[in-house]
């Protein structure tokens, strides 16, 4: 086994021992700095801002009013959050973590038959969401015994005739406006009321989340209060963020990864957020908040990347751009950094001021980072998970190797279970001790992983090990001579061989993926009546693409026979692909844009069936888009 713990760079930061404390502090030090800017409608003209200080008197009206709605009843709460990001949104969790007890942030794009459901695994009581989701759930709310509350926020972004329909869908459904209880919160302020303080120890839950995945495998992750601000404190020990900090809030904020870091990690600097309103405006976002940073998956960095080209190419500019890159590397090799300078048009298409980037649940191509890092944009790569709040490691302001998931957080311990140094073996994580409530700060260990699954012992047991580490699933090696953590696959997509050969198919897919021609890429194994397991792949290719190169049917299947030859003559012959089936149709994808593999698996499967198509037949490159069925 070996083990690595995270250099801490900056040890003026260590972590609060509740969420409480942290938000507290936090709004009373930045309190006249502006933490978000936002629309209520993306066609109104001007966005609104709201202050720290006005940030923390909403969230404790809001906290005051949802008291009221309990009356005698002090308990701590589940509330359950779901919609686009908003601002309304942030206050939901702040209200929650600060003074009322759980959150519950749910995926917004789960359908209704989904999400009643984890609304009653996770003994939800009070469920704040957008106004659209009144309609969307219709009656079945009613029938969930322990749910008290319903609450609707952002019927303004809806057209009027949609408003006059969600109006009269809250009133058939027994739903009450945020708005209003904001304004109730304000007047029972006025008569001396005041939000509850809770008796948050370090080891409290703070939030519920449930894993993608189907509503009867998804899990639900508990993490306490500790588990985040820990997770706060080891990220901000290892990244250098711009100052004055400004994020433009695009991933969904459901999901642990922009919840961390893309919204309490920029409030914990006194940063500003402002919220996206969505895909088809953020060109305009970007040109008119000035993001400094940016975070997201790698799609949007590789869609980013592609887009440049494609511009410079119709303008016939390419060449030059080429040479300036050249000239680039050269001046920075002897010390002089003129990349901002010598690339600042495609830069303003950015907003002009985009200087770091963070990327994490997928790998990201080393030749999009360097790239990126070319035009003066430091992208850093994260690898996480959710039962660890998320974030375990990353490349960071001061140590980073494109390609590589570089060094745990600063403080956080890692080991790979392996037999020898340097070889391939499961990720664990390091479980700590919570610290007392009389300890000094800068005494505190981190405490990144999650307290457990939420009533369900049996996978809590299996990822918690006694031995005092957490199982990721996740397989990596540490790069002897840089001394950073290289991704290899998952345990549980790991192909097992006929012959006992094991294949990583994240290794293969990158290698797909590297072709501008294919924009995403799926390997898997599938096993045969005599045992043997094939290697199939399906590939979404890049319509985009094919367009501005003008390929036809047969040059891009052409294209893709060359790409799967290349491979399969640089490869040990165990690893090389049965058959190869693309489509320009998406794959079925998380929020995150994350491929779900068994899903898209079984689709590809059931399409071939239909049609009567032998997919174990070798060397087939096949267009599933001229299938009939």
């Amino acid at each position: 086994m070996e083990i690595l713990t995270g250099k801490i760079y900056k040890p003026e930061y260590y972590p609060d021992l509740n969420l409480y404390d942290f938000y507290t502090r936090t709004f009373r030090e930045y309190a006249d700095h502006i933490a978000f800017r936002f629309r209520n409608n993306p066609k109104d003209e001007v966005p609104l801002s709201r202050t720290y200080r006005e940030t923390s008197e909403d969230a404790e009206a809001l906290a005051v009013a949802l008291k009221d709605l309990q009356g005698d009843n002090k308990s701590l709460r589940k509330i359950a959050v779901v919609g686009a990001n908003s601002y309304y949104w942030c206050l939901t969790y702040l209200a929650t973590v600060m003074h009322l007890g759980t959150i519950v942030p749910l995926d917004p794009m789960l359908p209704a038959q989904e999400l009643l459901p984890l609304l009653e695994r996770g003994k939800v009581d009070t469920f704040v969401c957008d106004a659209a989701y009144m309609t969307k759930l219709g009656e079945a709310i009613k029938d969930l015994p322990l749910l008290q509350n319903k609450i609707y926020m952002c019927l303004e972004k809806e057209s009027e005739k949609n408003q006059a329909l969600l109006l009269q869908a809250a009133q058939d459904f027994g739903y009450q406006s945020l708005n209003s209880l904001l304004k109730a919160g304000r007047e029972s302020e006025r008569t001396g009321e005041e939000a509850q303080r809770l008796q948050l120890l370090p080891q409290s839950t703070a939030a519920l989340l449930f894993t993608s995945g189907t509503t009867a495998r998804s899990k639900a992750v508990m993490l306490s209060h500790y588990n985040i601000t820990s997770d706060l404190t080891a990220l901000l020990r290892v990244i250098d963020m711009p100052r004055p900090l400004k994020h433009l809030c695009l991933l969904p904020l459901h999901h642990c990864f922009e919840n961390t870091c893309g919204f309490q990690a920029v409030l914990a600097l006194g940063g500003e957020i402002s919220m996206c309103d969505g895909l088809r405006y953020l060109s305009k976002n970007l040109l008119e908040y000035h993001p400094n940073l940016l975070i997201g998956v790698p799609a949007i960095y590789d869609a980013l990347y592609k887009k440049i080209f494609t511009a410079l190419r119709k303008q016939k500019k390419l060449f030059l751009f080429n040479i300036l890159r050249g000239l680039s590397r050269f001046l920075y090799s002897l010390g002089f950094d003129c990349r901002r300078r010598l690339f600042r048009p495609i830069l303003a298409n950015f907003g002009g001021e985009v200087a770091v980037g963070i990327t994490g649940a997928a790998p990201i191509r080393r030749n999009v980072v360097d790239f990126f890092h070319e035009l003066g944009i430091e992208v850093l790569q994260g690898y996480g998970l959710t039962e660890c709040t998320p974030v375990v490691a990353g490349c960071n302001s001061y140590y980073a190797v494109a390609g590589s998931c570089g060094q745990p957080l600063g403080g956080v311990t890692v080991a790979i279970d392996n037999e020898e140094d340097g070889q391939d073996g499961e990720i664990l994580v390091k479980i700590n001790d919570y610290p007392a409530l009389d300890s000094k700060p800068e005494e505190r260990e981190l405490h990144i992983t999650m307290l457990g699954y939420y009533e369900d012992e049996q996978a809590t047991e299996a990822t918690l090990l006694p031995s005092g580490w957490l199982r990721t699933f996740d397989v990596a090696h540490i790069n002897k001579e840089k001394q950073v953590l290289e991704i290899t696959g998952r345990v549980k997509s790991m192909i097992v061989l006929h012959n006992g050969k094991k294949v990583f198919p994240e290794e293969l897919e990158e290698q797909l993926e590297v072709n501008d021609l294919v924009k995403r890429a799926l390997v898997w194994g599938e096993t045969m009546a005599d045992s043997e397991v094939i290697l199939l792949a399906r590939l979404q290719t890049d319509a985009e693409y094919i367009k501005e190169q003008g390929l036809s049917k047969e040059q891009v299947r052409e294209a893709i026979k060359t790409l799967v030859d290349n491979m399969s003559a640089n490869m040990p012959s165990f690893k090389k692909l049965r058959s190869v089936f693309y489509s320009e149709t998406d794959m079925i994808c998380t929020t995150t844009l994350k491929v779900k593999r068994e899903a898209t698996r079984e689709q590809v499967i059931a399409k071939l069936t239909a049609n009567e198509i032998d997919y174990t037949k070798g060397s087939q490159v096949l267009n599933l888009d001229d299938l009939s069925k």
